[in-house]
Order: structure tokens, then sequence, then C-alpha cells
């Protein structure tokens, strides 16, 4: 299934212009997250979870898009905000999801969260062989597979 309506939506409110990394936008990311959650064969929420992961800005990443939980609501749905939301409001990620393995959060949200975590993770460090980085793939793959 295509997401040319959020993809645009994401074009409309300005993400190509917001830097991100390795001289990227944020648009550039956040596509590439959903392209590997679609890749991996993810439900559709959790997709479009991916396109819109760093919409409100998160504790490593800081954006400003003026946008609201209604608005994020109305373009995604209702469960895959609410995936977005939790990704972008919880301090400590790297240790709450990725190293305790989000047990605090219900299922399937837990789940929803490492998926996303990881694919964020190999997206934006695609070839990288740090050891740090190699360890928390190996974590993942273990985890989810």
């Amino acid at each position: 299934m295509s997401l040319d309506r959020e993809i645009n939506f994401l074009k409309k409110i300005g993400t190509e212009r917001v830097p991100h990394d390795r001289g990227r936008s944020l648009f550039d990311h956040l596509h590439g997250v959903y392209k590997l959650l679609e890749y991996h064969g993810r439900p559709l929420h959790e997709q479009r979870a991916g396109l819109f992961h760093a919409i409100y800005g998160t504790e490593f990443f800081g954006v400003n898009l003026q946008v609201t939980r209604e608005i994020v609501q109305k373009n995604i749905g209702e469960d895959a905000e609410l995936i977005v939301w939790t990704f972008c409001n919880t301090d400590g990620r790297d240790r709450t999801i990725r190293f305790m393995g989000g047990v605090e959060f219900p299922e399937p949200l837990k789940t929803s969260l490492r998926w996303l975590d990881y694919c964020n993770t190999a997206e934006q460090h695609a070839g990288d062989k740090n050891p740090i980085i190699l360890n928390v793939f190996s974590l993942y793959e273990s985890i989810l597979y």
C-alpha cells in the first residue's frame, strides 16, 4: 500500500528542509525508517509510525514542526500516533526501549516500539562497524527474530 498522502503531508509541513544527519533531511530519514519497516513486513500502522516517528521531536533530535496530536492522528491513525507519541516522549529511550526491552509498555506497543527503534537505529547507522552499534543490532535481532 502506498503512503503517498502521508508523504505529501510531511513534505507540506517542511520536513525536507529540516536538517537531520549526514547531510540529509528529516524527510529522508523518516522515509528510510518507513521503508525498513515495510521491508521487514511490519503492519501498516507501524509503517505509518515509522514515517512520522520523530514528528514531535525526541530527546536526541529537537524539531518544532507545529503539529498537534490531533493532526497527526488524522494523518496516520490513532494506533500509529500512539507509537509515535510514545517514541518521541520516552526519556532514556535507548535504555528504556532498547536495553530494558520496553518491559513497562503493554503489548502490542512494546513490540512496535522495539521494531521502530531497531529500524531507526539501522537507518542511521547503515554500514557502521562500530562494535557498540553492532551489539545493539545483535541484541535487537535476538529479541525480534
